[in-house]
């Protein structure tokens, strides 16, 4: 029995009493003030127990680690100093303040306990600062979560709202092939291609020629969904007589660590940019047919006036004069010949010299006096070529170079052979080609930026001329990247060329 009933019943109280409060009342909502009392007081009762029953050590330290503990969880470094001091005067105060003699087991738990209770009150403040910044971590990645989304969403809907008044058809695809995003453009081309929307087969889509259907397997969103590429392919959708042409590119989506997001569709109406290019063909083909009448009398009359006595100066101008239409007449019926498939070549044996000399000629392009002009040929070097085609590429090649530089600048022709064929490069210290020119510069009609800013005239068709009798011819026309001003490289293969004009080089030009 205990040697201290009022002791006892006191620290019975109020045990009653705390644990009593805490189950009533809502003290996790209290204040830390109010909670470290209800803690206190459970620790004070602890310790009044320990004085009455001093000889019950275990039950002494079970009864001081609730509180103890609380104190720690609730009060940070406080709280856990005052658990620390009510554990060891529970545990201490006894056979300190008492005159009971202990038992040496009774010595070895106080001692054990004055041990162990310490630790096991860090710990638990331990585990609580663990568990409270785990949950302040988790609470910030959630709220960065919730950001986030919010973020995904609202970059969602600008790029829906974007995509709805571009004027190109998009359609984005997720990697299980399902749409993302469709416009309004891209579902009136569906609708006009007649699309199925459960097997992704259009009804109306034809090749290029506008009469050949594409086969379900080869068309363009068919292909993307397998993953394939599709880049600038022309194709018409509708039905014949309200037909749209179309130019479809397909890009795969991939996130940074390469893995795929989906694919995106991209298609732009070109109908009226293909109406425009044939009308401007017909128009400069109407132009070129014209021409050949009065070119033809003035070849005539040049002719006749060259099998007349005349003086030596006035024969040198009639002969440039004959000589520059004879020019213009080839390349107006090559041209005539380009859109309808149909040039003809006549190959000979051409000294390297002799073709630069002509194009070269200050009496044939008076501009040439007023720039300098640098021409390297190696000695005794010919090609077996066309002439007319020859000096027209070359021709307008250096008209070029003098009609896009300035006076004073440096015209330089260049002409070699090597184990490959002839080469010649054309160049001009004027104006800059930009990079993102020299991808469409053979293109026809194309005029680069510098060239519109700067109202230089022309028409935008010499350049894809030149290349196209390059290619008849069976070599190359190139636009080299230079630091400054431009450069052009004919190349031309050893051997004899053919004599008929293959019509994928018209086509590689159109």
């Amino acid at each position: 029995m205990p040697e201290q009933p009022l002791l006892t019943i006191i620290g019975y109280l109020l045990v009653a009493a705390a644990t009593v409060i805490s189950l009533a009342l809502p003290f996790e909502r209290w204040p830390f003030s109010r909670q470290s009392a209800i803690a206190g007081a459970d620790l004070v009762a602890a310790i009044l127990l320990a004085l009455s029953m001093y000889n019950d050590v275990r039950a002494i330290a079970a009864l001081a680690a609730f509180p103890a503990v609380w104190l720690a969880t609730i009060g940070g470094r406080r709280g856990a100093a005052a658990a620390l001091v009510g554990v060891y005067v529970a545990i201490l105060a006894p056979p300190l303040l008492t005159r009971v003699p202990l038992t040496p087991a009774n010595w070895a738990s106080v001692l054990l306990f004055a041990i162990v209770m310490p630790v096991f009150v860090v710990v638990a403040r331990m585990l609580v600062e663990t568990n409270r910044n785990f949950q302040a971590l988790l609470s910030d990645a959630r709220e960065r979560e919730s950001v986030s989304g919010k973020q995904i969403e609202r970059l969602g809907a600008v790029l829906r709202s974007y995509a709805e008044t571009a004027d190109i058809g998009v359609v984005v695809l997720d990697e299980n092939k399902r749409a993302l995003i469709t416009n309004r453009r891209s579902r009136a081309f569906a609708e006009l291609a007649e699309l199925n929307p459960s097997t992704g087969v259009c009804a109306h889509m034809y090749a290029a020629d506008r009469v050949t259907p594409v086969p379900a397997a080869e068309q363009a969103l068919q292909r993307a969904i397998r993953g394939e590429a599709v880049e600038g392919e022309l194709l018409w959708i509708g039905p014949p007589g309200n037909q749209v042409a179309l130019i479809s590119t397909a890009l795969r989506l991939k996130a940074t660590d390469g893995s795929s997001l989906g694919t995106m569709i991209v298609a732009q109406d070109i109908t009226d940019q293909l109406r425009r290019g044939r009308e401007r063909e017909d128009a400069l083909a109407t132009l070129s047919h014209e021409l050949r009448a009065p070119l033809n009398a003035i070849i005539g009359y040049a002719d006749l006036l060259l099998s007349e006595p005349l003086p030596m100066q006035s024969r040198a101008h009639v002969d440039v004069i004959a000589r520059n239409a004879d020019r213009l007449l080839a390349l107006s019926n090559r041209f005539l010949d380009g859109l309808h498939s149909s040039a003809r070549l006549e190959m000979m044996d051409i000294p390297l010299r002799s073709v630069v000399d002509e194009v070269v000629d200050p009496c044939a392009l008076p501009e040439l006096a007023s720039r300098t002009v640098t021409v390297e040929v190696e000695t005794d070097a010919a090609v077996r070529s066309d002439r007319a085609a020859l000096v027209a590429i070359l021709g307008n090649l250096v008209s070029n170079a003098v009609k896009y530089s300035h006076e004073g600048d440096e015209v330089r022709v260049v002409a070699s052979e090597d184990q490959e064929g002839v080469w010649f490069t054309v160049a001009n210290t004027g104006s800059h080609i930009d990079r993102r020119d020299l991808e469409r510069i053979f293109d026809r009609f194309y005029r680069t930026s510098a060239a519109r800013e700067s109202a230089v005239p022309g028409t935008g068709i010499g350049l894809a001329v030149s290349r196209t009798l390059a290619a008849a011819l069976g070599g190359s026309l190139t636009a080299d990247e230079v630091a400054e001003g431009a450069s052009f490289t004919l190349r031309l293969p050893v051997g004899v060329a053919e004599t008929q004009r293959p019509p994928e080089a018209m086509e590689a030009s159109a």
